[in-house]
């Protein structure tokens, strides 16, 4: 099929690309982010070779946050239509009150609370006693020394991220100072990719088979293999990044903020050399 575009819709799909890059540089999302971007804007340029209007491309762009919002965490990347989505990362922690994981942290509480985790960091309290805390464009909430840290101090720690625009989903398990388990997808290495590492819970079987069986039987264009980690949090701590939380309303979610580094500035500038390697997950 050729393509009926004009030379200014072309040059506006490039100003469009070129404007999603600036704002990727300027919320300090790149360079993790480049390759989503770049995942985004190759699948918009080859979406244009088709018999979509290009005014399609814009109400698609206008509309993701709201539709990511609305839609279930199965997306399909390999389809034109599929949704642009979430970035982020989350960790649950149980254990110790929230203000003790915070000051182990160096978080601090703001007065500002929402219903959305839509800012940089933010907070909430399960019911069933698990503290979350949600990481907006960020592969972890806080280094594996940090949680290798929390979790020696008797805190059971969950984490888990997601990036759908590439279809990229993990989990880990942390106790007694140690990685214990960990389940990774990246659909860009195959749709039925699956890494794990350690032993994970004794939820992750059901969960694998189950999601495995609807890869089988489903949408072949879907990957439902990504929910395989997220579903494996949910089943420990009850929260979901993209549904509601059983028992909660209104604005549940506190806005967090870092506390300043007060250690001096050659301490901070070559800390980051001398930490030891991750735990192999198994021991």
């Amino acid at each position: 099929m050729t393509d009926s575009r004009t030379f200014d819709e072309h040059s506006l799909l490039l100003k469009l690309t070129f404007g999603l890059m600036e704002t990727y540089c300027e919320h300090g999302w790149a360079p993790f982010a480049f390759d989503s971007f770049l995942t985004q804007s190759l699948g918009y340029i080859a979406w244009t070779r088709y018999d979509h209007s290009f005014s399609d491309i814009i109400y698609h762009q206008l509309d993701r946050q709201d539709s990511a919002r609305q839609q279930p965490c199965v997306a399909c990347p390999y389809s034109p239509h599929f949704t642009m989505g979430y970035s982020l990362s989350w960790m649950a922690v149980r254990g110790k009150p929230a203000q003790a994981i915070l000051n182990e942290l160096s978080f601090c509480m703001t007065d500002k609370r929402e219903e959305i985790p839509e800012s940089d960091l933010t907070a909430v309290e399960m019911p069933n006693g698990w503290y979350i805390i949600v990481s907006n464009h960020d592969p972890q909430v806080v280094s594996d020394v940090a949680m290798r840290r929390l979790a020696s101090s008797g805190c059971e720690i969950v984490t888990c991220f997601v990036e759908e625009h590439v279809m990229v989903s993990s989990a880990t398990g942390w106790k007694d100072g140690l990685l214990r388990w960990s389940v990774t997808h990246d659909a860009q290495e195959g749709l039925l990719h699956l890494e794990i590492e350690g032993e994970p819970p004794p939820e992750f079987a059901a969960i694998r088979d189950r999601m495995f069986a609807e890869q089988a039987t489903g949408d072949q264009d879907c990957d439902y293999i990504f929910d395989v980690p997220v579903e494996t949090a949910r089943s420990i701590t009850g929260y979901r990044y993209d549904e509601d939380i059983p028992g909660l309303s209104g604005e549940v979610f506190e806005v967090l903020a870092p506390l300043p580094d007060e250690r001096p500035f050659l301490r901070r500038l070559f800390e980051g050399w001398f930490r030891t390697p991750r735990n192999p997950p198994h021991r």
